[in-house]
């Protein structure tokens, strides 16, 4: 027997539906119950787990090169109904799961593989491909980011894997008074009616269990870059952008997905600083980070 469940992530409402009897419904539970909802009609898309059979013919579209190998990898195949990926754990290289999604993004099925660890992190995959897909031409956009709250106001901190925003957003916790977590992975940001730039909560948070269904005006976003000496600049509208671009979840094998994501990026830094802090792990960097980006916001005013 099947059981179905909806959830809502920055407005954005999604239905999953698996098997009563699987286990990964326990182990989503912590990251995902704060943005479950009631029955919903209204949906962007719908997830199935099981064991759908694969297209026999597929065209491959798009090959991985990335050679991080701490990094899933994917690649996307052109089918007669839709798009097919695969998806590889890290450094095993092992296909986790394949997804399949219909043209428009709003069915899919994913199969799933492994124990029930590499099942559910198959299974966040999908959910997260299936909501980046769906969302791009709506104002909204997926990030790579560690986000904190401070005096109502987000802030966001990029960087590649290791250079050390999640540990930035752990010193603004300990030396900024009144800084709450709200994301540590994969924040989301969502243009509002009236242009303002929202970041949002989201299931996705990496390795820390910070699973919050919140949402705040962004204040400033800030690249993060080890280095021997604290310093911070304010970057210009093109370093802006390809600061954001770098980091914001896309695809772009397809004209549609990278336009609703460039439009997302221009209405961004046409409302938000974008700083780049050069820093060591230390307080001195989270009280020089906050200070200027505090400043920067009322000149915005």
């Amino acid at each position: 027997m099947n059981k179905t469940k909806f959830y809502t992530v920055a407005g954005h409402t999604f239905r999953i539906t698996m098997a009563e009897s699987e286990n990964v419904w326990q182990g989503m539970a912590p990251a995902y119950s704060p943005f479950e909802i009631l029955p919903d009609r209204q949906v962007l898309f719908v997830l199935t787990v099981g064991d759908f059979i694969s297209p026999k013919e597929a065209d491959l579209i798009l090959r991985d090169s990335n050679l991080r190998e701490e990094e899933a990898k994917l690649d996307v195949y052109r089918t007669t109904c839709g798009y097919l990926f695969e998806m590889r754990t890290p450094f095993t290289n092992k296909l986790n799961s394949r997804l399949q999604i219909s043209d428009d993004f709003h069915t899919a099925e994913v199969n799933l593989s492994g124990h029930d660890m590499q099942r559910l992190y198959g299974l966040n995959n999908a959910l997260m491909l299936c909501y980046m897909l769906s969302t791009t031409s709506l104002d909204t956009l997926l990030m790579h980011a560690s986000a904190v709250v401070n005096e109502g106001k987000a802030y966001l901190f990029l960087g590649r894997s290791g250079t050390g925003k999640s540990t930035h957003s752990r010193l603004w916790l300990q030396g900024i008074s009144g800084t709450k977590h709200l994301n540590d992975d994969h924040p989301v940001i969502r243009i509002d009616p009236q242009g303002n730039a929202i970041a949002y909560g989201s299931p996705w948070s990496g390795k820390t269990s910070c699973y919050h269904n919140e949402s705040a005006p962004i204040g400033a976003i800030v690249r993060i870059k080890q280095a021997p000496a604290n310093s911070i600049r304010i970057l210009s509208p093109i370093e802006s952008y390809a600061s954001l671009f770098t980091s914001s979840t896309g695809i772009a094998w397809k004209k549609t997905l990278a336009d609703g994501k460039d439009r997302t990026l221009q209405k961004i830094i046409s409302r938000v600083s974008c700083l780049r802090l050069e820093c060591l792990p230390d307080k001195a960097a989270a009280r020089l980070c906050a200070s200027v980006v505090r400043k920067e916001e009322q000149c915005k005013k």
